[in-house]
This record gives structure tokens, C-alpha cells and sequence, in this order.
């Protein structure tokens, strides 16, 4: 699970990213859950880290700085999507 959290993306289903960066929160969680079979509806809008230092929003992404980077593992990714993001409750049950 360890390569979830290190590997960095350009689009995400289909959605490209408006610069390189590292999934967060529920589109973590996300590709987790549908790696073991079970495809989730994903929120309007994702999150991503990158190595800018400006943190802004488009249609489809939240953009969050380094220092926003939850650790790599489930539960911060957990944290700060209820933080940023919100609550999802589909994907949080999924989760569990």
C-alpha cells in the first residue's frame, strides 16, 4: 500500500491535474478502495500536493502546498480529507 502515498500524477480518472502533484485525501482513498474491486463515485472536486508554494482551487482540484502533505499513511490521509474536504460518507464507509 506504501506506493499509494509516493507516487506522484498528472491526471486522475480522466481528470487532468492543474500541475504534477501527490493524490490527498479521498482520491487517496479512493484508488485504495478500488483496488480491491469496489468502484466509488469520486467528490466534485480532489485533492493534491504539490511542491508550489500556493495553495488555490479549479473546477475539478483542490491544490494544497507540501506543508498541507499528510503523512504516508491511511489514517492522515483519513484527516485531512475530513479537514479539507469535508465528509463523504460513501467513501468513508467504504473505507470501513
Amino acid at each position: 500500500m506504501s506506493n499509494y502515498f509516493s507516487q506522484q500524477v498528472t491526471a486522475f480518472h480522466g481528470k487532468p491535474t492543474p500541475e504534477p502533484g501527490l493524490l490527498a485525501g479521498y482520491a487517496l482513498l479512493a484508488t485504495i478502495i478500488e483496488e480491491n474491486g469496489v468502484n466509488v463515485p469520486l467528490p466534485d472536486r480532489l485533492a493534491i500536493v504539490t511542491e508550489k508554494h500556493q495553495r488555490y482551487n479549479t473546477e475539478q482540484w483542490q491544490v494544497f502546498t507540501i506543508r498541507h502533505k499528510p503523512d504516508n499513511d491511511l489514517t492522515s490521509h483519513l484527516a485531512f480529507a475530513i479537514k479539507y474536504e469535508g465528509i463523504d460518507l460513501y467513501i468513508l464507509k467504504k473505507v470501513f
